[in-house]
């Protein structure tokens, strides 16, 4: 029977984060007759980028390409906070997920526009890549609609590696291709250059 290969772009939470993602969904979902699908703490994460779905194996081009555009991100390590939780689908069952907004999701966007320009630049076909983007880690898949709040605690954690990962569809398991750690950059600073040579000459 052919596999399945779903090739995402994916940034994972730490430990600590996803911990605390688990914890306050597993305090806050409703008990009820439908069963729902929560995300294990290991598998939570933000999709960046998908890079489509193949069956039984995935072309070496792809491959390729991905691996020079990750190679290629030079974006620094930068902070993520959620503090929202809401209902994405329509539909009286849908996924539920952590969301935030504001000046901290800033770099998450710079880092996703980033990522699709390089994959372009390398031959990537741009109508393949995703325009929209709407930062968000997904914590059921199957869940009755939630009235959208707050949080006074965010989920929050320190984004420091970029990830491309095969979810294996089906066998509910991430296979990591590759990562690449987001680097501080080196400060320059850059200074007044003063003479403070003094000329005692009258005129």
């Amino acid at each position: 029977m052919p596999h399945r290969h779903d090739i995402y772009f994916l940034l994972y939470p730490t430990p600590a984060a996803a911990c605390c993602a688990a914890v306050l969904w597993d305090a806050t979902r409703l008990r009820c007759a439908v069963k729902s699908f929560p995300m294990p703490p290991e598998r939570l994460h933000i999709t960046l980028l998908p890079l489509g779905r193949f069956e039984d194996w995935i072309p070496d081009r792809v491959l390729e390409q991905a691996q020079a555009a990750g190679a290629a991100v030079d974006d620094e390590p930068f902070d993520v906070v959620f503090n929202a939780l809401r209902s994405r689908s329509g539909a009286p069952i849908g996924t539920v997920e952590l969301a935030g907004g504001g000046p901290a999701l800033r770099k998450l966007y710079r880092l996703q526009r980033d990522l699709r320009e390089r994959l372009i630049r390398v031959g990537f076909p741009a109508d393949q890549l995703r325009t929209g983007f709407t930062p968000h880690m997904t914590l059921d898949y199957k869940h009755p609609r939630v009235a959208p709040r707050s949080f006074e605690t965010p989920v929050a954690w320190r984004v420091t590696e970029l990830c491309l990962v095969d979810s294996l569809h089906g066998r509910g398991r991430h296979e990591v291709l590759a990562r690449w750690p987001l680097r501080e950059r080196q400060q320059v600073f850059s200074g007044w250059e003063t003479d403070f040579s003094i000329d005692f000459r009258r005129a």
